[in-house]
């Protein structure tokens, strides 16, 4: 007979009813929490859909058309910033609110000496940088074999300043704040109690699916994986958001500096920065990894586990409706995406 993992004798009721078992409920409780969260991730893309429908009307009846506006670049990333917030967090705070979870949970903001929060935005960007090699590689490839290979802000353009001011709104100012509250701040704070490794795994794992891109998928679960241990870590969201809005801005400097000064300048000045940001990235994670280890500083400080083993977690955080929905939805649309047709 298993022993009992939280080390008392199990509770038999009268009347022929099944003994509680906390391993169960633990079990239990993790699969429902990821299902749930899975959910959230899943619903932005058909509240896209829908909120696209809708938006199409409406400007159809004030004499515009939503797939026309390519051409109308500004609008365009206007729209798209906005249904990014609206559709990404509104089933997370529907989350947290249904399951009755303060927002101060998800938001925590705890005190990081700044020298420290300094470093670890640096050693954070030069992880976020370092996965760019991986990904240029495998959209090559794919390129190479007739396949699409787009990424990131291949196919953003600007053509005035208000194209760039929606372009700064939408990717660099709306994204990281919208993507680390679900991911990072709403995910990890709900799956805490089942061990902070557990929980960073998960986050990475929705955050990655959520771009529906077989060429990402490994690397921005690798970048997801570290922006959920920052958090674990600092307890502070802050520190994540600023990686994040860095990682975007830099990642649109080259569509802005081609607008003010040219595609001539664009080669030059964008190696610099990289050159800059790898650099002081290197020596931010060396001593941070040196002051780790002199200090001995354990890699998670929460590593709970509540009863649950970890061949059991896995189960559950894959054997449950939402990751099941979710895992097909992504290879559906990573599919289509890699034909060229989403």
């Amino acid at each position: 007979m298993m022993q009992n993992p939280y080390g008392a004798a199990p509770y038999i009721l009268p009347n022929g009813w099944a003994p509680f078992d906390p391993y169960r409920e633990e079990r239990r409780g993790l699969r429902r929490t990821v299902s749930r969260l899975a959910f959230c991730a899943l619903a932005a893309f058909p509240l896209s859909e829908i909120i696209g429908v809708v938006l199409s009307l409406v400007l159809a009846a004030a004499g515009s058309d939503l797939f026309l506006l390519t051409e109308d670049t500004a609008l365009y990333y206007l729209l798209t910033g906005l249904l990014s917030y609206l559709t990404v967090f509104l089933p997370f705070l529907i989350f947290l609110l249904a399951s009755h979870r303060p927002l101060t949970e998800a938001i925590r903001t705890e005190h990081t000496p700044f020298l420290t929060g300094i470093l670890l935005v640096f050693a954070g960007l030069f992880v976020c940088f370092i996965m760019n090699v991986p990904v240029n590689f495998l959209a090559d490839l794919a390129e190479s074999a007739g396949l699409n290979g787009e990424i990131n802000t291949d196919s953003m353009t600007v053509s005035s300043i208000p194209d760039l001011v929606t372009l700064i709104l939408a990717v660099v100012l709306i994204a990281p704040v919208v993507e680390e509250f679900c991911y990072r701040g709403v995910v990890v704070s709900a799956l805490r109690r089942w061990g902070d490794l557990t929980a960073a795994l998960v986050s990475a794992l929705l955050f990655a699916m959520a771009h529906f891109s077989f060429l990402a998928l490994p690397v921005v679960f690798v970048g997801g994986f570290v922006m959920a241990y920052l958090y674990v870590r600092t307890g502070n969201l802050w520190v994540n958001i600023a990686i994040h809005f860095l990682n975007n801005l830099f990642a649109t400097l080259p569509i802005m500096l081609g607008y003010f000064f040219g595609e001539s300048i664009v080669g030059p000045a964008n190696d610099a920065v990289v050159l800059a940001v790898l650099v002081l990235g290197i020596c931010s994670l060396a001593f941070l990894l040196l002051r780790f280890a002199v200090r001995r500083v354990s890699p998670f400080p929460n590593p709970i586990e509540s009863g649950v083993r970890v061949s059991a977690k896995i189960g559950q955080i894959f054997a449950n409706p939402g990751m099941i929905c979710y895992l097909l939805l992504f290879v559906l649309l990573s599919v289509l995406s890699l034909v060229g047709v989403f």
